[in-house]
């Protein structure tokens, strides 16, 4: 340990000899996405904000990201990475990465920010243009940071988006504003995909810059400074769990900066079973496009339709394994971070845990752990649902009816079977219409509280003895 915490203290960003700036900087003419091509530069870092990948894929370098982490060392917080209660539940030492912490609520300020530092002042002074769709941390960071280096932003967010989204983007600085249904080339839905094409017509007319939440290097490089602080803050950890958002570049950056720092540590990538980008690439030995044109709203930044071409070069011989969630376990890690951590983060945000709460790693029981919550953005009535269905998930809200004589006394002695059974009435109904059986009965549907799914189980079990006409609706 001695040795391998020496190695740490010369290479990252605080603690030891830091990089020195990157100099002689230089950019391409114009893109066709309305921002500069960008070039590789001396000092391990590339001018311009985010524009198209080439075709087969970049590999990063580990002096990219340490040049990265030098330049936003003062501009992007520093997120803790504490021991979590959740250990002795699941049998891992279990660190959490709170990136839900930074000012915006996501990880997505590191690459934003390195993305628009990278920029000429000609460049910045054209300003950028980004997309938002539901909870789109992406947006916010662009908002934040924009403001902060005082470039004009412009965020266009889809049509369906929540009100709170624009709202937010405007409180921060940007000029948000709903994207126009069908505008831009190809036409475009009310979702994300019609949001940016109206962001790509945009940026070409206005000559500004599209800060896409994409697959460039710099913006690999960005998010791969998770890595080098992860590995200052949790000596001899064994196992880092991070989430395969976006086009993959926080995965694949910190990947690399960690196995580059310590090769002994397992690089764990997670995402949704629905969109198994990684798995799909690593299988085919490049990425590939989706045929899936659905977006989720529940995981926005999961539901990636493939995996950018540098991400993946940077992390396929990194990332030693992919496993798949689904929405429900996303809905109990959301549930687990906010009742362990006192924290309420988005699906996307609590997809590290998900992996650990869906049973999918056993092989890291027993093992030092970093669990990395990347967003926190959310919105207050979409957490609610959220946490309302996860109870349900977890068998702690159940919902039941049952008919019994229309009198008071029976009714009531409905009431006192709940009380000896200890499960908290949180809603009652009573229909006297809608049936077909005797008039003088009545249907009484309640909502009660539960401590786990056995005594869930074991109040089924008591109202089935006493009430023949019980229906119990299952998750």
């Amino acid at each position: 340990m001695g040795e391998r915490s020496g190695e740490r203290g010369r290479l990252l960003h605080r603690g030891g000899a830091v990089p020195s700036p990157p100099q002689g900087l230089s950019a391409r003419p114009p893109g066709p996405n309305g921002g500069p091509l960008l070039q590789g530069a001396a000092g391990g870092a590339r001018q311009g904000p985010a524009a198209p990948p080439a075709a087969e894929g970049e590999s990063l370098q580990f002096e990219e990201i340490s040049a990265a982490a030098f330049m936003i060392q003062n501009a992007v917080q520093r997120t803790p990475c504490m021991y979590s209660r959740l250990s002795k539940y699941y049998g891992s030492e279990i660190f959490v990465k709170k990136e839900f912490l930074h000012a915006t609520g996501s990880a997505k300020e590191r690459g934003v920010r390195y993305c628009l530092q990278m920029m000429t002042k000609d460049q910045r002074a054209r300003g950028v243009v980004a997309v938002g769709a539901w909870s789109s941390a992406h947006a916010l960071a662009v908002s934040h940071h924009a403001a902060e280096m005082r470039v004009p932003a412009r965020v266009l967010v889809a049509a369906r988006a929540p009100e709170a989204l624009l709202r937010a983007c405007r409180d921060l600085g940007a000029n948000a504003g709903r994207a126009r249904v069908g505008s831009g080339e190809g036409g475009g839905g009310e979702g994300a995909r019609g949001a940016r094409a109206h962001a790509l017509q945009v940026a070409r007319e206005e000559g500004s810059a599209l800060l896409e939440d994409d697959d460039h290097p710099n913006m690999i490089a960005g998010m791969g400074t998770l890595g080098l602080e992860v590995m200052e803050q949790v000596p001899g950890v064994e196992a880092v769990i991070i989430p395969a958002g976006g086009r993959g570049s926080l995965l694949a950056g910190a990947a690399a900066a960690i196995k580059h720092l310590d090769p002994a540590v397992t690089i764990v990538g997670v995402e949704l079973a629905s969109c198994p980008s990684w798995q799909r690439a690593l299988t085919m030995g490049q990425p590939t496009q989706s045929d899936s044109g659905k977006e989720n709203r529940l995981c926005e930044d999961l539901s990636s339709q493939s995996v950018g071409p540098n991400a993946f070069a940077t992390g396929r011989h990194v990332i030693d394994k992919v496993v798949s969630i689904t929405e429900q376990d996303l809905l109990l890690a959301m549930l687990k971070v906010l009742e362990f951590e006192g924290a309420a983060v988005n699906a996307d945000g609590a997809a590290a845990l998900a992996a650990i709460v869906s049973g999918k790693l056993p092989e890291l029981r027993g093992k030092r752990v970093v669990v990395v919550l990347v967003s926190g953005s959310i919105d207050v009535s979409h957490f609610k649902r959220c946490v309302d269905r996860a109870l349900v998930l977890d068998g702690r809200l159940c919902k039941f009816s049952v008919r019994v004589s229309d009198s008071p006394a029976e009714q009531g002695r409905l009431l006192e079977l709940l009380g000896r059974e200890e499960a908290r009435l949180m809603d009652i109904s009573l229909d006297r219409t809608f049936l077909t059986t005797d008039l003088f009965s009545v249907q009484v549907t309640c909502v009660v509280e539960t401590r786990d799914h056995v005594h869930a189980a074991q109040l089924k079990g008591v109202l089935a003895e006493k009430y023949a006409a019980l229906t119990w609706h299952d998750k």
